[in-house]
């Protein structure tokens, strides 16, 4: 699978703007979008104009067919003008390893790791382990560790949760201890979490 990682940085007064045409744009997805899998749309937690869309496609052919289609170029064309504060920040990501748990998804936790480059392999044979483990704890809905598309040093790992307090109680563990003990031998810069709060217009998850 392949992610479509998209960071929105939005002027004061144009959130409801966003929320409201950013649906619009994944229902478009699912019922247009070839080799479409999934959306997310998701409120950074304490920092009101900050949003991510997480959109997962089959594979990179799917998702720039979908960038070079009428829908996706009309729906550019009408981007309402001063929405952002800067351009939507744009990176590509290649799926490493996964594991899914039962609950449903409302709050989301992204970890970003830079490794020493050369340890990829371990890296993601270490989380082939770890993500069942977390998949089994209660709230879990997901966890995915995804390798940064043309550099083998960074990862992106996204879990989502059914509530911020389910995901608490898995950082209070003792496996969630021993797994962060682990991840920082790998280290080159200190990893970096951002929380998210899913909002209509995900899709497909």
């Amino acid at each position: 699978m392949y992610l479509h990682h998209e960071i929105y940085t939005i002027n004061a007064g144009r959130q409801r703007e966003l929320e409201q045409r950013v649906p619009r744009l994944h229902a478009m997805m699912q019922a247009d979008g070839e080799g479409f899998v999934s959306a997310h749309f998701l409120r950074a937690g304490g920092d009101l104009s900050k949003y991510v869309a997480l959109r997962v496609w089959r594979d990179q052919a799917a998702n720039r067919a979908w960038g070079r289609s009428p829908q996706m170029q009309e729906y550019l064309r009408n981007r309402p003008e001063g929405s952002y504060t800067r351009p939507p920040e744009i990176e590509y990501y290649e799926l490493a390893t996964e594991a899914k748990g039962p609950a449903p998804d409302h709050f989301t936790l992204e970890v970003e790791f830079d490794i020493t480059p050369g340890t990829g392999r371990a890296f993601e044979a270490l989380h082939a382990e770890y993500l069942p483990i977390m998949a089994a704890q209660p709230g879990v809905h997901a966890g995915r560790l995804w390798r940064f598309a043309g550099n083998q040093t960074r990862y992106l790992r996204i879990s989502d949760w059914e509530s911020r307090e389910h995901l608490l109680a898995l950082m209070e563990s003792a496996d969630r201890k021993r797994m962060a003990e682990a991840e920082a031998t790998f280290f080159r810069t200190p990893s970096k979490n951002a929380w998210y709060e899913l909002l209509p217009g995900s899709l497909g998850v």
